[in-house]
């Protein structure tokens, strides 16, 4: 159980280092979780699966999108960003399992 805290505290001071990088409302972390499963497969993965890729690719977008020098300042443009971003982690994960 502790691990888990451990984990939560860390991903609560990365979103308050890095608020424009990682859209972590359930709402942003869902639909663009979602739309990620419409572009990729044709539907969604589900609602856990459509939060854990919506977060994790606000996440990989954001780290990105800051490589160029962007940033989000609106929620279309923190869905879009984390939709991009959850397409590469999807992609990424299915050549992995390919290999």
């Amino acid at each position: 159980m502790r691990k888990h805290y451990r984990a939560l505290v860390i991903l609560r001071n990365f979103e308050r280092r890095n608020k424009e990088h990682a859209s972590l409302g359930l709402d942003h972390q869902w639909n663009s979780g979602w739309l990620t499963g419409l572009v990729m497969k044709g539907r969604g993965y589900g609602l856990i699966g459509d939060l854990v890729v919506g977060l994790l690719g606000g996440v990989i977008g954001g780290w990105l999108f800051s490589l160029f020098g962007l940033t989000a300042r609106s929620w279309p443009g923190e869905i879009l960003v984390a939709v991009i971003g959850g397409v590469v982690l999807v992609a990424v994960v299915r050549v992995l399992r390919r290999a």
